[in-house]
């Protein structure tokens, strides 16, 4: 007796031991995967087209009936339409207790049952001449931007597509000219126009490619941003930069040389010979576009007998020279081959501020008066102080400026190059 007591003892533990494990895997191999929302797509909806079946756009459920109400085989303008729909769960899955549901990706109405789900979504099917239709709508902001290109002035965007107006092109950083090794940012700013809607899925083009915008439209704040890759200098072709200069003058020189204030023509020069008026002309030409970022335009008859090159032209159109010899017929010498005086050189360099803006009164300096005063011209005598109050060109000596002394080359670049420094604070 007392063996079979202990008999039944032990399978009573037994039991107690292996059922609620048994019970757990029991309830593992049978939970089900949960449905958190249903999606239904029935085509497109809009007076004219025809009734269509629904399609489940999801995973774990499918159709089990479904019908219009009320039931047409044709979309009918001004009329609504109801579709609704009974879904059942695949094997495996149920629906949870906060299931949503969309139809067309318009938020739907659900009721849950013990057999699944049921979804209902009404459409308004819009009068055939709403005014609605004829909305114009600006989606796409695409724009054409100068790429960065080393050397080269920043530029503005222009538009490519319709309903938006650019109001603002910003460069960042903001380099007057585009420097080697830097990503460049632009940022685009535009208004929609007032016949214009904005559509939500809306995007922007630089160039063809993805850009950013802001996900909210402020009309003060609304744009599109680029970042290009980085710049590259081209590579060096082996032809020295200038054949000789003087050791004093080198460290300035490559300081021109990076804020693009020595022309091109001047590359191979022997930069310790005399700049001549025609090359000094090309000098002044190179800091004014650089200071503003941009080229002159000398659309004009050539005035000057004496030369025919495009730097004086723009040099003259632009207001930083003159001719030096006048003719009864309105033309004019340019004398290109005479080396440049110094007061010609701050003039021209004078003109070429103010022109960009730059406050050029010389009086503000209250300087004492050279003792070679009496030399300078009446057009040449507020460049000279102004120059020369700036620091870009000093005296010679003994109070002295010497206004019809002559200039190398290494010393007009380096007039110009001390200018911008004085004047904007670059380097």
């Amino acid at each position: 007796m007392k063996r079979f007591i202990l008999k039944v003892l032990v399978i009573a533990l037994a039991l107690v031991l292996i059922l609620p494990s048994q019970a757990f895997a029991a309830k593992q191999k049978y939970a089900r995967s949960k449905i958190n929302i249903v999606q239904i797509d029935v085509g497109t909806v809009a007076a004219g087209g025809s009734v269509g079946g629904p399609v489940v756009d999801g995973v774990g459920y499918k159709i089990a009936h479904a019908e219009w109400m009320p039931p047409h085989p044709v979309f009918e303008a001004g009329q609504q339409y109801t579709i609704q729909v009974w879904l059942e769960p695949e094997a495996g899955y149920e629906f949870s207790d906060d299931c949503t549901a969309v139809v067309n990706y318009n938020e739907a109405k659900i009721e849950l049952s013990d057999d699944g789900a049921y979804v209902e979504y009404t459409f308004d099917i819009a009068p055939a001449h709403d005014p609605r239709l004829d909305q114009k709508w600006a989606v796409e902001f695409s724009v054409e931007v100068p790429a960065p290109v080393y050397g080269d002035a920043p530029g503005e965007a222009a538009a490519l597509s319709k309903g938006y107006e650019i109001w603002k092109t910003e460069w960042s950083p903001a380099d007057k000219s585009f420097k080697d090794g830097v990503e460049y940012t632009v940022k685009v700013f535009f208004y929609v126009d007032e016949d214009y809607a904005l559509r939500s899925d809306y995007f922007g083009l630089v160039n063809g490619e993805q850009a950013k915008m802001p996900i909210d439209y402020e009309p003060e704040d609304f744009y599109l941003e680029y970042t290009f890759p980085k710049t590259e200098a081209p590579e060096e072709s082996g032809e020295p930069l200038w054949t000789k200069a003087s050791d004093w003058a080198l460290d300035e020189l490559g300081k021109a040389l990076d804020l693009g204030l020595i022309p091109d023509s001047f590359k191979g020069f022997d930069l310790t010979k005399p700049v001549t008026r025609l090359e000094f002309a090309k000098v002044a030409v190179q800091m004014y576009e650089e200071i503003n970022g941009g080229k002159i335009t000398a659309e004009m008859d050539n005035p000057f007998r004496d030369v025919d090159d495009p730097d004086v032209l723009k040099a003259y159109a632009g207001g930083i020279t003159n001719g030096t010899k006048s003719y009864d017929d309105e033309t004019m010498d340019f004398s290109p081959n005479e080396k440049i005086t110094r007061e010609q050189m701050a003039t021209m360099l004078m003109r070429a501020l103010n022109n960009s803006g730059v406050n050029t009164d010389s009086k503000r300096f209250d300087m004492k008066a050279f003792a070679d005063d009496a030399l300078l011209h009446d057009w040449g005598r507020n460049a000279v102080y102004y120059m020369a109050g700036i620091g870009s060109i000093k005296g010679v000596g003994d109070n002295k400026f010497d206004p019809l002394g002559t200039a190398t080359r290494e010393q007009a670049l380096l007039v110009a190059y001390r200018s911008v420094k004085a004047v904007f604070g670059q380097y």
